[in-house]
């Protein structure tokens, strides 16, 4: 089970770092998502987990005849939007809320994390400050285990891509 929901995790990266390479990929979806939609829905990551799942690949709702991506199209986001959200809803949908029990108490949302202190340089994700690498680091800083050093790692490069970094160096 957990082979599957890995591998379904990575097309579902694979398919957001396409999508939001894009052209219409916004500069920081979770900007976009915090100024249209977190007032009535929240944190975006809690409302998908809370609110939305993968079913047969697509994203529903509470009524699974409601697909998610076509229903973001008319509802705030519009259709250039609805495609890079819900992508990022999905990932945040099929990702535990790892960083928030580990993470959030010193370091808020990743998206902040990310935008502040973070870089992706040849496929690295790095501290900005040191230009050290994440990991490797996070099971001595954040007093995790190796297993979850790297879903925390491949969460913020998520993250990263989804608050419009571009690679560094």
């Amino acid at each position: 089970m957990q082979m599957r929901s890995q591998t379904a995790f990575a097309g579902i990266l694979s398919a957001l770092l396409t999508v939001a390479s894009g052209p219409a990929a916004p500069a920081d979806l979770h900007a976009f998502w915090d100024d249209r939609c977190a007032e009535c829905h929240g944190h975006a990551a809690q409302f998908a987990r809370n609110h939305l799942k993968l079913k047969d690949g697509r994203l529903v709702g509470s009524r699974a005849s409601r697909d998610v991506c076509q229903f973001l199209a008319s509802h705030g986001a519009g259709p250039e939007m609805a495609q890079p959200l819900c992508a990022m809803l999905a990932a945040q949908a099929a990702t535990p809320s790892l960083f928030k029990q580990k993470c959030a108490g010193c370091h808020q949302t990743a998206a902040d994390l990310a935008r502040a202190s973070l870089v992706l340089e040849a496929g690295v994700l790095k501290g900005k400050a040191n230009g050290k690498p994440l990991a490797g680091f996070l099971v001595s800083h954040g007093a995790v285990t190796a297993e979850e050093e790297a879903r925390l790692v491949a969460t913020l490069t998520r993250v990263l891509t989804e608050v419009g970094a571009t690679a560094g160096k």
